[in-house]
């Protein structure tokens, strides 16, 4: 399996529960991270708690960016603090998302315009500016968060859907023009997981059911991340982490699937 001892990791969404787990676990494989969130307060506090943690990494955290992905002057002063900090980036982890809940039509456009720029179009802007030194380099490697709303359309959650099946179509494609190049691509689709995420809010008349015994359905941040990272070191296009993310893609290529809640 590949090693990642040494490399520089870049996480975007650090602040959350995933990207959380995406810095403490680059750390345990040796890597030197770098992490990013649009919430300077939260990113510090969860730099402060991993290394206050009592655990001994090999790895290090390089620096602390904070970033709003809402746009294209994000991405650029992302990819340009990166290069002070670190000099280059090996591995790009596109982790950060939003999400809305209810009907398309009730949705404000500058809600789901947003998640568009945050789910989709930062993952391809932040791509654009690194990719070119993974190339010149011959390695790296590039993390697409999707989900099982990728590839299973989610009604009341319709623009998170279109995010999502729109990056898995952008990492399948990129991964054919890179995989012979020493650049690998992961695509991720996690079922539900317990982050901030499910506490979105909801717009309109409909009313988005929350989900039942949270516990059995949903699974841990730590648990999907470990094997995300597993993926990577395997270089391994597709990650389905969770009993329920394999068996949605097992019966999705069965059966024509349209759910009534988003993932």
């Amino acid at each position: 399996m590949k090693d990642l001892r040494g490399l520089t990791a870049l996480v975007t969404g650090a602040a959350g529960g995933m990207g959380r787990q995406f810095a403490t676990q680059l750390m345990e494989q040796g890597c030197r991270v770098i992490l990013t969130d649009l919430d300077a307060a939260r990113l510090r506090d969860t730099a402060r708690e991993i290394l206050e943690g009592g655990v001994a990494f090999p790895g290090s955290i390089a620096g602390l960016i904070e970033a709003d992905l809402g746009g294209s002057q994000g991405c650029i002063g992302i990819f340009e603090k990166a290069g002070e900090l670190a000099g280059h980036v090996d591995i790009l982890v596109n982790n950060a998302g939003t999400i809305t809940y209810g009907d398309f039509h009730e949705v404000p456009p500058e809600r789901w315009e947003t998640l568009m720029q945050v789910n989709l179009l930062a993952p391809m802007r932040l791509t654009h500016l690194f990719l070119p030194g993974m190339l010149s380099r011959g390695s790296g490697h590039i993390v697409f968060m999707s989900s099982v709303a990728g590839f299973i359309p989610t009604s009341q959650g319709t623009p998170y859907s279109c995010s999502k099946f729109g990056l898995r179509g952008f990492g399948m494609g990129l991964w054919g023009e890179v995989r012979a190049r020493g650049v690998d691509v992961t695509c991720v689709y996690p079922w539900w997981v317990m982050t901030g995420l499910l506490k979105s809010p909801e717009f309109g008349t409909a009313r988005v059911g929350r989900l039942p015994l949270p516990g059995l359905i949903t699974d841990r941040p730590e648990r999907v991340v470990r094997e995300i990272v597993t993926a990577m070191r395997k270089g391994r296009l597709h990650c389905y982490p969770g009993v329920f993310a394999k068996g949605a893609w097992l019966v999705s290529r069965i059966v024509p699937l349209i759910s009534r809640q988003a993932h």
